[in-house]
């Protein structure tokens, strides 16, 4: 008989004084076959500072959530799901898992654009895709598959259906990118911006992480969304993780 709940890290950890500190949890709802289960394990695995659980069920009675990633029930209500989700859990970023990008339900980038879900994410992705998808969730970011559901969140007239993102300056005409020319357009140390900005780190980290100032950085993230032709980072970051099939394999500066 299959455990309901497999957990893959210890409950607490050690603090600098020799205490210990029950660990923010990731729960992930899905399937328990060798697929889930390995994808999980390789999330415990990249983020140690989770508790990460594989659960059959969600009932809210955890603490100290952070992320809960769960499959939606076939034919279920994609509205009606994802709300008792929200209300079970209301400071944790949500985020809808699909067997593949085909099988999005209808309607969800509607809730990402009201804030209620922060991401989707295909269980076909690649490994390094699938675990820098969680670290844009965790760090605040939004991930959606491939420039469809991208492009479904903005309506005929190029505004984005989030009514309260209020960010006049970003509202130009939208422009699907086009392929991997747009990528190709960024230069190698764009491309190493970009490739940590997915990951979810703020220009702060970026900058110590690359040696450049925070200025700098910031130079270079407006290029980067100028170029690619989106309207924030957040668009940015998406469009990177969705494309990587299409980068040629060549080496960072």
């Amino acid at each position: 008989m299959t455990n309901p709940r497999t957990s893959f890290a210890s409950a607490d950890r050690s603090h600098h004084d020799g205490s210990h500190l029950p660990q923010p949890r990731m729960l992930f709802r899905a399937r328990h076959d060798l697929i889930s289960h390995s994808l999980v394990r390789a999330v415990a695995d990249c983020y140690i500072d989770y508790q990460v659980e594989l659960v059959s069920h969600l009932n809210g009675e955890e603490s100290g959530v952070a992320l809960v990633a769960f499959q939606l029930e076939p034919d279920a209500d994609a509205d009606a799901g994802v709300a008792q989700l929200r209300h079970l859990y209301p400071e944790a970023v949500l985020t809808v898992l699909v067997s593949s990008p085909a099988q999005v339900p209808a309607g969800i980038d509607d809730l990402v654009g009201r804030g209620i879900l922060q991401g989707v994410v295909p269980l076909t992705l690649s490994l390094s895709l699938w675990l820098a998808a969680f670290g844009l969730l965790l760090n605040g970011g939004i991930y959606l598959p491939s420039g469809v559901l991208l492009r479904r969140a903005f309506n005929a007239d190029g505004h984005s259906l989030d009514h309260d993102a209020g960010h006049p300056e970003e509202e130009e005409e939208w422009s699907e990118p086009d392929g991997a020319d747009r990528q190709d357009d960024l230069t190698n140390r764009e491309q190493e911006v970009l490739k940590l900005l997915s990951m979810g780190f703020q220009n702060k980290i970026i900058a110590s992480r690359m040696n450049l100032s925070e200025y700098t950085v910031k130079v270079h993230v407006h290029n980067i969304i100028r170029k690619l032709r989106v309207h924030n980072r957040t668009q940015a970051a998406a469009y990177w993780l969705g494309n990587a099939s299409r980068r040629p394999d060549k080496p960072l500066d």
